[in-house]
C-alpha cells in the first residue's frame, strides 16, 4: 500500500480546477482525533471522481467540506482551504455555496420534504427569488436531465427508491450547480434503481457537470468514474485514473475493500490486465483460460431436511396494506422458518421485503392471515413472543439509537434484567470489538458515520441475545471487511436460532445464507437453496434483478452447476475447488 505521508498526488489535466482542497484537516468537537488529515487534491471541470474507503475513514466528512456544511453547520476545527468554483468555502455563505454545489445525501428521505415533485424542485429556486417563469423552466430542465419528464405533479411518497433518488438529484440540479456531491447514491437501491441513477449521472457528465461521489458499491458505479480516490484514517492513500486501477488491487485488499468483480477476474487470469478490463473482461477470460465442462464447480453444502428441524415461525396467507396505499404491500404470503435457517430476502425496491420483516418482528400485524412464533400465535392480538426473542436492526439505524455513547447503547437492552452486570458488560465490549467498534465506546453514536452507526445498532440488538435476528439491509455503507466481520459475529452468537435479512448484495447472500426468498409485488415468487434460486437467470429476471458477473461468465464457460461469486469462479478456474 502506498505511504500516505509521501505519496505524490497526480496532476490532473483540465482547463479549470473547479474543486481545490489545500492541506485540509478537520476534527469534530468532542473527538480526540482528526476525521480528515492533511488532504490536498484538485478536480478539473467535468470529471467524475469516485471516493471509497473503509467505513469511518472520512469520506462523508470530505463531502460535507465540499458542500460547505463544514465549517458552517458542523462543530469542530477546520484547517486549510477548500475552493469550489473560485469560492473559498470558509468565507462564503452556505446559501451561496449551495448555488454551486448540489449535495445529495445517502437516503433521499433525509432531504425530500415537500408533497409533490414540483414543490420539491421549486423550493431552492424560489428561495433565490427567481421569477415563476424561470422556476418552471428549471423544474422542467432538471426533470429532463434525470429522465423524469412529466413527473411534476407526482406525490413523492408514491415514488420508488430510484425515482426518489433521482428527484433528490433533480432538486439540486434546479439550482444550476457546477458540482454534484453524492453520498452513496446507490447503496439502498435495487439493480434497476441503480441503473437509473448511473444513467442519470452519465448524462450529467455529458453536460459538463463535475461529480464527486462516495460509494462502497464500486462495481455499480465504476463505469462512470474517471478517477478513483481511496481514503484511510482521514488521508488519501490512492488517487488514480480508472484505467490504472488494475495496478492497485493490493491496496484495496489491504484495506479490506471490495475489488470490482471484473478487475478481480481480469487480474487473476492475466498477469497484465488490459486498460479496458471493465469492458473486455469476458473476452479476456475466454481467450486466456479456455474452459471445458470437466471443470469442477463449487458444490452446495449439505443441509438437514426441514422435517428434522424445529419450526420456529409460521406465516399463513398473510396480507398487509399501509394506510392510504393503493395496493397491498404483502399479498397472501406463507412462509415457514426453521431453526438454523439463514434466509436472504431479495427483490426490487417496493417488492415487500421490509414489510415482511416488519411482520416477522411484530412491528406490524397482518391484516389477514396468521403468524405463529414458537407456538405462540400473534394473529389478531398483541405479539407475545417474550422479551428478547426477536431482534431487528432497521435499515436506518438512526431510528433506534438514542443513548449518549456507543457503550451505553450496547448496554441498554440488557441492563434492566441482567443477572450478572459485569459479565454482560464484558459480553457487550466483546461484541463491539468483533464489530470493529473498539475505541469508540464513549463516542456519541450520531457522531459516527452511517456504516458505524449501523454496526452500533446491530451490536445493541445482538447484546439482547435474540432467538430470531432480523436485519434490513445490513450491508449498507459497509466495506467488504466489515461485512465479513458482521457475518462471523452473527454466526458466533449461540443464542441465535435463525436469521432473516434482506439485501441487494447477491455476493453477501451467497456467502451467508443457506436459503433465498425472491419477492415481487408483495408475493414470494421463489423460495429455495441459494444456488438453486440465485443460479436461475429466469428467476432473477422475473424478480427484476440482474445476474452477477460470475454467473454470466460461468454460463459462457460451460461450468455446471454455475457459480455465483468471484471467489467461486476463480476457484473453478484455478482448479482449487
Amino acid at each position: 500500500m502506498n505511504n500516505p505521508g509521501s505519496m505524490p498526488l497526480p496532476a490532473w489535466s483540465g482547463s479549470f480546477n473547479v474543486i481545490l482542497f489545500e492541506n485540509i484537516s478537520f476534527k469534530y468537537a468532542g473527538r480526540t482525533g482528526r476525521s480528515v488529515h492533511a488532504v490536498s487534491f484538485s478536480v478539473p471541470e467535468g470529471q467524475c471522481v469516485l471516493v471509497t474507503g473503509r467505513t469511518g475513514c472520512g469520506k462523508s466528512t470530505l463531502l460535507k467540506m465540499l458542500g460547505g456544511i463544514i465549517p458552517h453547520e458542523s462543530a469542530g476545527r477546520m484547517e486549510g482551504r477548500v475552493t469550489v468554483n473560485g469560492m473559498d468555502t470558509r468565507r462564503s455563505s452556505l446559501p451561496l455555496i449551495a448555488q454551486s454545489v448540489g449535495m445529495v445525501f445517502q437516503s433521499p428521505d433525509d432531504q425530500l420534504f415537500c408533497t409533490t415533485v414540483r414543490d420539491e424542485l421549486s423550493f431552492g429556486p424560489e428561495n433565490l427569488g427567481l421569477p415563476h417563469e424561470e422556476i418552471d423552466k428549471r423544474v422542467r430542465e432538471a426533470l429532463s436531465l434525470v429522465g423524469l419528464e412529466g413527473f411534476e405533479d407526482r406525490r413523492i411518497q408514491r415514488l420508488s427508491g430510484g425515482q426518489k433518488q433521482r428527484i433528490a438529484i433533480a432538486s439540486q440540479l434546479a439550482m444550476k450547480p457546477v458540482v454534484m456531491a453524492l453520498d452513496e447514491p446507490v447503496s439502498q437501491l435495487d439493480p434497476a434503481g441503480t441503473q437509473e441513477i448511473v444513467r442519470c449521472l452519465r448524462g450529467l457528465k455529458r453536460k459538463g457537470i463535475t461529480i464527486v461521489m462516495v460509494e462502497h458499491r464500486i462495481d455499480d458505479v465504476i463505469g462512470i468514474a474517471d478517477r478513483i480516490m481511496v481514503m484511510d484514517s482521514g488521508r488519501i492513500v490512492l488517487d488514480t485514473d480508472r484505467t490504472e486501477l488494475s495496478r492497485h488491487v493490493e491496496t484495496f485488499k489491504n484495506l479490506g475493500l471490495r475489488v470490482p468483480d471484473a478487475l478481480r477476474i481480469a487480474a487473476a487470469v492475466s498477469p497484465s490486465p488490459p486498460d479496458d478490463w471493465m469492458q473486455d473482461v469476458t473476452d479476456e477470460v475466454m481467450k486466456r483460460r479456455p474452459f471445458s465442462n470437466g471443470l469442477r464447480a463449487c458444490s452446495e453444502g449439505s443441509s438437514a431436511g426441514t422435517a428434522k428441524r424445529k419450526r420456529i415461525v409460521s406465516l399463513r396467507d398473510v396480507s398487509f396494506s399501509y394506510h392510504g396505499a393503493g395496493r397491498p404491500a404483502l399479498r397472501g404470503v406463507s412462509l415457514d422458518i426453521y431453526r438454523d435457517d439463514i434466509i436472504a430476502v431479495l427483490g426490487r425496491n417496493g417488492s415487500g421485503k421490509s414489510t415482511l420483516l416488519s411482520i416477522l418482528s411484530g412491528l406490524n400485524r397482518p391484516d389477514t392471515g396468521s403468524m405463529g412464533m414458537s407456538g405462540l400465535s400473534c394473529a389478531g392480538g398483541r405479539r407475545r413472543n417474550g422479551n428478547g426473542n426477536v431482534g431487528m436492526v432497521f435499515q436506518n439505524p438512526d431510528l433506534q439509537l438514542f443513548e449518549d455513547s456507543v457503550l451505553a447503547e450496547s448496554e441498554f437492552g440488557r441492563k434492566n434484567h441482567c443477572i450478572h452486570p459485569d459479565s454482560c458488560k464484558e459480553q457487550n465490549r466483546r461484541l463491539l470489538r468483533l464489530l470493529g467498534l473498539e475505541g469508540l465506546e464513549h463516542v456519541p453514536p450520531h457522531a459516527l458515520s452511517k456504516g458505524q452507526r449501523l454496526r452500533v445498532a446491530t451490536g445493541a440488538v445482538l447484546a439482547m441475545r435474540p432467538g430470531l435476528l432480523i436485519l434490513d439491509e445490513p450491508t449498507t455503507g459497509q466495506n467488504e471487511e466489515n461485512i465479513r466481520n458482521l457475518i462471523c459475529t452473527i454466526r458466533g452468537e449461540s443464542s441465535i436460532e435463525a436469521v432473516v435479512f434482506c439485501t441487494h448484495d447477491i455476493d453477501t447472500a451467497a456467502a451467508f445464507a443457506g436459503r433465498v426468498l425472491l419477492m415481487k409485488e408483495g408475493r414470494i415468487i421463489a423460495d429455495g437453496p441459494v444456488r438453486e434460486v440465485l443460479g436461475s437467470e429466469r428467476l432473477l429476471e422475473e424478480a427484476g434483478l440482474l445476474p452477477p458477473l460470475p454467473l454470466i461468465l460461468s454460463r459462457k464457460a460451460g461450468i455446471d452447476p454455475p457459480v455465483l461469486t468471484v471467489g467461486e469462479f476463480l476457484g473453478v478456474v484455478n482448479g482449487t475447488v
